[in-house]
């Protein structure tokens, strides 16, 4: 993948996954403040992940603790 199309993908998830929260924000009760929706906005990332495969999410794991990412 290259670079655009790393930059192009990032902004495609995080555009469609900040659009489906707002479009439901309504729904979100009064008393939620940025802890729950932090909660939300992790789940919704979490929901939009593929676990293919454990080596590659093994190899996922590692380069981040290597690069420091």
């Amino acid at each position: 993948m290259t670079l655009a199309e790393k930059k192009q993908f990032i902004k495609q998830l995080t555009t469609s996954i900040q659009q489906e929260m707002i479009a439901h924000a309504y729904k979100y009760p009064d008393h939620w403040d940025g802890i729950e929706l932090r909660w939300l906005l992790a789940e919704k990332f979490q929901q939009a992940t593929v676990q293919r495969s454990k080596i590659r999410k093994a190899d996922f794991n590692n380069t981040v603790c290597v690069e420091n990412l």
